[in-house]
C-alpha cells in the first residue's frame, strides 16, 4: 500500500473488497449490475468448498483448493473471493488476464486489500488453462466470465478442471442465444436457437448443451447446480465429473425441440433412450412437418439440455443461508432471494413454458388472470409454476391440447376478434375436450415478503462496452510469443 498513490484512483467498495480504478476509467471498468453475479458466486462457491472440505475430512484428507479466474480484468471478483470465501479453508486464487494493465490492476488491488491469497497471472486464458491441465494439482474451481460467449475457453477449461470440480460460466451474448443471430449461435454453441417467449430459458438450455458437449469430449459429464438467466446474461454453476460411461450417456439428457413459430407450441424430442442397459436412437415424436394445432410449418431447434438446470436441494440450502443472515449481500439480497425462490419453485423435468400474454395477443382475446389459469389446471390434477425467465409464464405437465382448451373456454367468455382461417382461429374453432369452468375461480394476489419476480436492477443495467485498451493489450500479448514462453505459473 505504501507504493500506491491513492490520489490517482477512485476507490469502489463492494462486499468486503475495496478496489482502486484509475479515475478516468472507473465508470467504464466497474459495472455495479454484476454485483448480484459476484455475490451469488461467492455464496455458491463457499457452499461448494465447505461441502468438499467436509467430504474430505471424513476421509482424513487435507483440502487446499485452487480457484482460477481466467479473465480477471481489474481483479475485483478475485479479491472478493480471497476475502469472502471461507477463511479457515486454505485456498489460493489465480487471477489471470492477458492485458498487462489489467494484471497491474490485479496486483495493485491485491496489495491494497492486504491479501496474500491471490496469485496474479498474465497469460492468454486458454494457454493458462491448458498449462494447468498438465499439473498434478488441477483447479478445483474455474470461473469464466468473458465479454460475450465463453465457448472458445471451454475445451481448455474442461481439460484443466479437477474431477468433481466446480465450473462457473457466464454468457453475455444473449442476442445470439435468444435467436436473433441463428448462424452465429450455431457456430458458437452448436445448436439452433428459438426466438420466442421462451428464448431466454431456451438460450440457457442451449448454453448448457454446449458445456455438456465439451465435457463429453474429455470423458466428463456435467451436473448443473444453479443455472439461470438474469438481466443481460446467463450464469451457470456446474459440477464436472469424470466417467467414460456416463459421459457417453449425454444423448439421454439432450434433445431437439420441434417448435411452431406461429402459436409457440413445442415438442421436446430426446436424442436417445435406454433399454436393457443400452442406448438407442429415439423415435420421432411428431407426426407431421406442420403444427397439429395451427397448421404452420414446424421448425427444428436445438439440440438443448432437457434435464433440470438446478439441484433443488442445493438451492434450498442456499435460500436457508440468506434467510439466516439478513445482512448477507445486502445490496442484491432482495433480487437474489427472488431469483432463488423462483428457481426453487420451478417445476422439475418440465422444459420450457407457455407465455399467457403472448398467447392472448395471438388469439386477440382478453384472458383471465394467470392465477385463474393456474387454479383451473391444478383442479384437474396438473402441476404448474412460473419460469424464472418470464413473469407471465406457465410451466406445466399439462399438454398443449389442454392449454388451448383453456383459451377456447376463455373465448366463450370474451369472444376473440381473430379473422376466420387465421392460425389462431383454427385453434379456437376446434372442439373443447376438457371443461375447466373458469368463471368459478377468483383472482389470487399473494402477498410475499420478496418480489414475485426478479426486479430490474435500475437505469443503464445492460452490459458495459468492450474495453479498447484490453483489446490492444490482447493483440500485443498474442504477438509476443517470448512472453508466453516465460510465464511463471
Amino acid at each position: 500500500m505504501d507504493n500506491i498513490d491513492e490520489s490517482k484512483y477512485t476507490p469502489i467498495k463492494e462486499g468486503q473488497a475495496t478496489v482502486l480504478f484509475p479515475k478516468e476509467e472507473a465508470g467504464a471498468f466497474y459495472n455495479p449490475v454484476q454485483e448480484l453475479n459476484r455475490d451469488l458466486s461467492i455464496s455458491i462457491i463457499s457452499k461448494y468448498l465447505r461441502n468438499k472440505e467436509n467430504e474430505l475430512k471424513q476421509k482424513n484428507k487435507q483440502y487446499h483448493p485452487l480457484i482460477v479466474e481466467a479473465l480477471a480484468a481489474s481483479g475485483l471478483r478475485s479479491v472478493r473471493y480471497a476475502k469472502e470465501l471461507p477463511q479457515d479453508i486454505d485456498f489460493k486464487v489465480i487471477a489471470n488476464d492477458i492485458s498487462q494493465s489489467a494484471v497491474e490492476s490485479i496486483k495493485r488491488n491485491a496489495t491494497y486489500n492486504n491479501t496474500t491469497k491471490i496469485q496474479p497471472s498474465e497469460s492468454d486464458a486458454v494457454l493458462l488453462l491448458y498449462q494447468l491441465s498438465q499439473q498434478k494439482e488441477k483447479p478445483d474451481v474455474i470461473d469464466l466470465d468473458p465479454y460475450g460467449a465463453p465457448t472458445v475457453f471451454l475445451d481448455a477449461a474442461f481439460a484443466a478442471i479437477k474431477d468433481d470440480g466446480l465450473m462457473a460460466v457466464t454468457c453475455t451474448d444473449m442476442a445470439c442465444l435468444a435467436g436473433t443471430h441463428s448462424p452465429a449461435c450455431f457456430a458458437k454453441y452448436g445448436g439452433m436457437p428459438w426466438h420466442s417467449s421462451s428464448a431466454h430459458e431456451f438460450g440457457l438450455r442451449l448454453a448448457l448443451h454446449s458445456l455438456a458437449e465439451n465435457a463429453a469430449r474429455h470423458k466428463k459429464y456435467i451436473v448443473p447446480l444453479v443455472c439461470f438467466h438474469i438481466d443481460f446474461y446467463v450464469r451457470m454453476f456446474i459440477l464436472v465429473k469424470s466417467s467414460v460411461a456416463l459421459s457417453g450417456e449425454l444423448p439421454l439428457h439432450e434433445g431437439l425441440v420441434f417448435v411452431c413459430p406461429t402459436c409457440e407450441s413445442f415438442c421436446c424430442n430426446r436424442l436417445a433412450s435406454k433399454k436393457d442397459g443400452k442406448l438407442k436412437a429415439s423415435q420421432l415424436e411428431i407426426e407431421s412437418n406442420r403444427c397439429v394445432y395451427c397448421k404452420s410449418p414446424i421448425h427444428i431447434t436445438g439440440p438443448v439440455w432437457l434435464d433440470n438446470y438446478v439441484d433443488y436441494q442445493f438451492i434450498k440450502e442456499l435460500l436457508e443461508t440468506y434467510q439466516q443472515n439478513e445482512q448477507l449481500h445486502i445490496n442484491s439480497r432482495r433480487r437474489i432471494l427472488a431469483l432463488l425462490t423462483l428457481l426453487n419453485e420451478e417445476l422439475p423435468d418440465t422444459p420450457l413454458f407457455y407465455a399467457l400474454d403472448r398467447a392472448a395477443h395471438f388469439f386477440k382475446i382478453t384472458v383471465p388472470a394467470r392465477s385463474i389459469f393456474v387454479q383451473a389446471l391444478e383442479s384437474k390434477g396438473f402441476k404448474t409454476s412460473l419460469s424464472h425467465t418470464y413473469p407471465n409464464s406457465i410451466k406445466t405437465n399439462a399438454s398443449a391440447d389442454l392449454i388451448w382448451d383453456l383459451f377456447r373456454e376463455a373465448n366463450t367468455i370474451t369472444p376473440s376478434k381473430v379473422s376466420p382461417e387465421t392460425p389462431a382461429y383454427l385453434i379456437l374453432k376446434e372442439k373443447q375436450t376438457v371443461t375447466f369452468e373458469l368463471t368459478k375461480f377468483k383472482k389470487i394476489k399473494e402477498k410475499k415478503p420478496i418480489p414475485v419476480f426478479v426486479e430490474k436492477p435500475g437505469k443503464n443495467w445492460g452490459p458495459a462496452c468492450k474495453k479498447r485498451k484490453v483489446l490492444t493489450d490482447k493483440i500485443n500479448a498474442l504477438g509476443n510469443e517470448k512472453k508466453n514462453e516465460e510465464l511463471d505459473l
